[in-house]
């Protein structure tokens, strides 16, 4: 059974809007699906999509206040090297980004126009190759309430990321290994990173306890992969009658299994 991250997808108050920051920050500029409810955008670098979802009575995170915690944020959007013009930092601001407290760590801290955090990390490219890298996602961050290692581990195994490239009581690093042709071709570097936080777990539908993001998981046998999922102990949600099965993992966040194809 494979397992891939096809979409990292944002609740927000308006899809268009936040998928066009995003579009030009990354940069993201392909629309798979462009409609007032849905976005999706991507390029022809990154496998791993953006998408934006129009939610009613959106309650946006609160970062660094626990009470409406982040949950999940980018790390280092875009791998961003190569601007022109404009720093990375002046094109987040212009777009409407919104520069929060640096609470530690080596990259500074945004949110977006819909509030959700990121960490905008950056760089001059020292050759061709490394300019290439624009329009790569670096990764992603869960917010952790219990344990991080024990996160780590649920996607390690769901997802083929086995290599832990730091691994602490309150950090944890994952990563693929061996990776196939098309991984060097494309996101090799994303990693997958868990921390220690405080606040509330989501508790997908109660708008009290939103989920901000999710995953959207795309499987090549999806009975293997609920059979799997199950015996890590993610619980089955409330299906929304679309062709995914939506489960949240062992902290409460929410993601969905889609069947390949």
């Amino acid at each position: 059974m494979r397992a891939n991250v096809q979409n990292i997808t944002f609740d927000c108050p308006d899809a268009q809007k936040l998928a066009s920051f995003y579009a030009e920050l990354v940069p993201m500029p392909i629309r798979h699906v462009d409609t007032p409810e849905r976005v999706v955008i991507g390029n022809d670098k990154s496998r791993i999509r953006l998408a934006f979802a129009t939610v009613d009575d959106y309650r946006p995170p609160t970062w660094p206040d626990p009470a409406y915690p982040q949950q999940l944020h980018l790390d280092g959007p875009g791998l961003v090297y190569g601007y022109d013009a404009e720093s990375p930092t002046e094109m987040a601001l212009r777009l409407g980004a919104t520069r929060l407290p640096h609470l530690g760590g080596g990259c500074p801290v945004y949110a977006d126009p819909a509030g959700h955090p990121f960490c905008l990390c950056f760089g001059h490219p020292a050759n061709e190759q490394e300019q290439a890298l624009r329009g790569l996602l670096g990764g992603i961050v869960f917010d952790c309430f219990d344990s991080p290692r024990d996160l780590a581990a649920f996607y390690a195994e769901l997802l083929d990321m086995p290599e832990r490239m730091e691994d602490t009581d309150g950090w944890v690093t994952i990563r693929a290994k061996d990776p196939t042709p098309r991984d060097l071709a494309f996101d090799l570097s994303f990693d997958i990173a868990f921390q220690g936080a405080k606040g509330q777990q989501p508790q997908w539908l109660d708008p009290e306890r939103p989920q901000q993001l999710h995953l959207d998981i795309e499987v090549d046998d999806l009975a293997a992969a609920e059979n799997l999922v199950g015996r890590l102990g993610a619980a089955r949600l409330p299906d929304m009658g679309a062709e995914c099965v939506v489960y949240a993992d062992p902290e409460g966040h929410p993601f969905c299994l889609y069947p390949a194809g």
